[in-house]
Order: structure tokens, then sequence, then C-alpha cells
């Protein structure tokens, strides 16, 4: 099994032991890259010119109500500074707005603007022809086990 962890042809000096795990990381690694471009390509095609691979996956991350800044860089582990400055780039492209926080003045409450919910419905509805393209002849069962997997705890 190759395992892209390792990259040397000849004999390693140490023993590579083979890992189902490992192999699944880069796996569903590969596979979210894939499944962003191909999404991105179909909401270009739909209209939504200038989206980029990381602000969908950051778009994603987002709840349908109100956000702050410290609960995303929470989310998604980056810098409150990164979060304004990709809220400001999608705010740019008509699909967020931002406003001040009337409670805590310090925060400003991030939301999908109409835009912005429209681009994630259709990105949800594609979604959802994928899941007819991939699970067409898998079990309910068969299904969970692999959410199951994906979702199971790593430490002891």
């Amino acid at each position: 099994m190759s395992t892209k962890l390792t990259t040397s042809s000849g004999s390693p000096a140490y023993e590579m032991a083979e890992s189902r795990s490992l192999k699944l990381v880069h796996l569903t690694s590969n596979f979210e890259r894939r499944a962003q471009k191909w999404l991105v390509d179909l909401l270009h095609g739909r209209g939504f010119i200038g989206l980029t691979q990381s602000q969908l996956s950051f778009l994603g991350a987002l709840d349908c109500g109100p956000n702050s800044a410290s609960q995303i860089a929470n989310d998604l582990a980056i810098t409150r500074q990164a979060v304004h400055k990709t809220v400001k780039e999608l705010e740019i492209c008509g699909w967020l707005k931002s406003e001040a926080d009337q409670v805590r003045r310090n925060q400003r409450i991030i939301t999908f603007t109409d835009e912005g919910e429209r681009m994630m419905s259709e990105a949800r509805a594609l979604f959802r022809q994928l899941d007819e393209r991939l699970f067409a002849d898998w079990d309910d069962e068969r299904i969970d086990a692999v959410f199951n997997l994906l979702q199971s705890p790593l430490e002891d």
C-alpha cells in the first residue's frame, strides 16, 4: 500500500508499517478537495463567479442564522483576523453581510445575504445529486457504518 507519508523509493532505514487509517486520511482529504472543486466548478456555471474552494469551505462552516467572528474562528481553528479578512472578501462578493452587535459592542454579527443563501441552497442541492450518484447502491446500514467510522474518537 502506498501512503504518501513516505516518498523514498529505496529501502527505508526504519520499518514502514501498513496502515488503513493512514490510507483513509489520505483518501478522505483527496475526496474533500475533489468534491469542493466539482462543486465550485458547477457553482461558477450557475453564475457564482469568483467563488474559491477556501471560500466555499468557510461559507459551509457558517450557521444559516447569526454568526460571530470568535465562534467562526473557534470552529475553523483560524484567527479572528483571518475571519474578518475572509468576511470582507465575501461581503464584496455579495454573499455575506456583517453589522455591529448591539449587545456585545466589540462584536459583529455575520449573516448570509439573500444571494449567499441562494448559493448555499444550490450547493446543498448539488450535493444531494452527488449523494444519489455515490450512494445509489448503498443501504442505510453501510452509509451509517462509514459515518460512524469517520466520527469515531481517536483518543482512548
